[in-house]
């Protein structure tokens, strides 16, 4: 597999931001802490390798550590910020 496709595929979407609602290291600390307290993290550490905001348009991108940690994030669709 191409590293670009392994990187796409540690990538998740995050929506529904508000402007000015959080920053970039609040959002990344909030879903790794979250991830490691309820087993989605697969290793020690934080899971989260980046996190890019977009405010005007209420979005972010993670980028995690591993695949299988992406797809671990994916099942606290809809938790409260």
């Amino acid at each position: 597999m191409s590293p670009n496709l392994i990187k796409n595929a540690r990538r998740i979407y995050v929506g529904g931001l508000d402007e000015g609602f959080t920053d970039e290291d609040t959002l990344k600390n909030v879903i790794s802490e979250y991830m490691m307290s309820r087993g989605g993290a697969t290793h020690p550490g934080n899971p989260i390798l980046s996190c890019k905001i977009t405010p005007e348009k209420g979005y972010a991108f993670i980028e995690l550590r591993s695949v299988e940690e992406a797809t671990n994030v994916l099942a606290f669709d809809g938790i409260a910020f």
